[in-house]
């Protein structure tokens, strides 16, 4: 008895040469071209293999192998043509993007120099005024004398400092904020900073206390950087604790590091501005003109430049606590330490969300 291997049917090797074209146009789907050339590739092959067994022709399968080249060129052409399409609109949204940003930045940039314009041009004009009162009416008494003296001083004292800040956020944001570390100790620290505060809370009527420190070890850090964090965050704190208030300096150990706090009885802060108070320029309420914003920004560079980190917990009606850590002296590090740059980032990039035309 013979058996005899006949070629296919022609309508199921027609159905096999059309899924063979189709598998070869499947590689499109994937928008690379090594993807088309490998699907075309495995077309041929199984083409190839379909002939050598003797399921179709060899004039059929050479017919079917010319078609799967053919749509393997076809989906090339459309590969590229999908990545030209989608690389222009990525391009494009990421230009829009680009340009949004940029247009955020300029507005941020013009809004920025509308609040420096306007609280410079305050002590300006009041020193103008001062000055120009004492040269055309002389003062009666040396008591009135030293008064419009005296508020000259404040006008130019508000305007430096004003000039400093800007000068610190552009240190801090280049990464040149140095820091001289020593050993100091946390209770003289604190003491100073009441000492250096008083006078501008009493003129609020505010009681400015500080908690004792007992047993408390001393920092690794900058004196004069430290002193810097607490007047800004005191200030801060007197800017929006009402008369008859209070704020409160202490320090704890908290994990091996000494954790030091500022409370106040003031205002509070409202929950969805709690992650924002840290970013420059930012305002609790629009246009409020007590300050323009950079004290809780550099104060996070300075603890930031000092490996430490700084937070707020706040409650609206019953004040806010800022907190911030410093590393521990170890008696192990020698007693003369060479100065520390901040690295060169900005500590403000991680408020970028934040809107920079506002400020607290």
């Amino acid at each position: 008895m013979t058996t005899t291997v006949g070629i296919v049917s022609e309508p199921t090797v027609g159905t096999f040469a059309v899924l063979s074209v189709v598998l070869a146009f499947t590689g499109a789907f994937r928008l690379t071209r090594s993807a088309v050339q490998l699907t075309t590739a495995l077309a041929t092959i199984v083409i190839v293999l379909a002939a050598v067994a003797g399921w179709m022709s060899a004039s059929f399968a050479a017919a079917s192998i010319m078609a799967v080249v053919l749509a393997g060129v076809l989906a090339l052409a459309v590969t590229d043509m999908l990545r030209r399409v989608v690389k222009n609109e990525v391009g494009k949204v990421t230009l829009d993007q680009a340009y949004g940003e940029a247009q955020r930045v300029i507005d941020a940039r013009e809004e920025i120099l509308r609040i420096v314009a306007h609280d410079l041009r305050n002590p300006l004009n009041t020193i103008s005024m001062a000055t120009g009162l004492l040269l055309d009416t002389p003062a009666a008494t040396e008591a009135d004398r030293a008064k419009r003296l005296k508020i000259i001083q404040r006008a130019g004292e508000t305007a430096n400092r004003l000039i400093q800040d800007l000068l610190s956020v552009t240190t801090i944001e280049a990464g040149r904020l140095s820091i001289d570390p020593r050993r100091v100790e946390v209770a003289e620290l604190l003491r100073e900073a009441a000492e250096m505060l008083e006078t501008v809370a009493r003129e609020k009527s505010i009681e400015l206390t500080v908690d004792p420190v007992a047993g408390i070890p001393p920092i690794r850090g900058d004196a004069g950087r430290v002193l810097q964090v607490f007047s800004n965050l005191v200030s801060n704190a007197i800017k929006f604790t009402p008369e008859g208030g209070r704020i409160t300096l202490s320090a704890d150990c908290v994990d091996g590091r000494v954790q030091c706090f500022v409370r106040d009885t003031g205002a509070g802060i409202p929950p969805e501005q709690i992650s924002r108070v840290f970013g420059k320029f930012w305002q609790a309420r629009r246009g409020d003109r007590r300050g323009v914003g950079l004290g809780l920004a550099i104060a996070r560079g300075i603890v930031e430049a000092h490996g430490g980190s700084i937070g707020v917990e706040s409650e609206v009606g019953r004040g806010s606590v800022f907190s911030f850590s410093l590393p521990i002296w170890s008696d192990e590090e020698p007693a003369d330490l060479p100065r520390q740059t901040l690295p060169d980032r900005s500590v403000f990039t991680r408020t970028r969300e934040t809107d920079t035309r506002r400020t607290l």
